[in-house]
């Protein structure tokens, strides 16, 4: 549940209030929503990129491609937050995976992706 003074709302000044308040956010305020929206969404990013890997172990689709481009993507946002780990981690397990899958299917004399039917 989020407090009154975490809901925002834009004015139609560009300005934001607090819900509740109709008091104009203080500058210092304002940075403060904007970082905290900054890390909220690439939270949801972070969370996006390690179910769609799950998926690509489950082997749906192409959900790793994807989640390596979203990965790439939003690294230089993450720069600077507690999230760059992730999106680093996220990084370099798929270099290792690919790397495991592509040897292990060497040594098994298989090609690396299966034939289309």
């Amino acid at each position: 549940m989020q407090n009154r003074e975490s809901r925002k709302l834009m004015t139609a000044a560009g300005g934001l209030v607090s819900i509740g308040s109709r008091q104009p956010l203080a500058p210092g305020r304002l940075m403060e929503a904007t970082a905290n929206d900054k890390l909220q969404s690439l939270k949801n990013v972070t969370t996006l990129i390690y179910a769609l890997y799950a998926l690509a172990l489950l082997g749906v689709g192409i959900t790793g491609v994807v989640a390596i481009v979203l990965n790439y993507l939003k690294l230089d946002d993450a720069r600077g937050t507690w999230l760059e780990s992730h999106f680093r981690a996220v990084a370099g397990v798929w270099f290792i995976y690919r790397i495991a899958k592509g040897w292990l299917n060497l040594n098994d004399n298989q090609p690396m992706y299966p034939a289309a039917s």
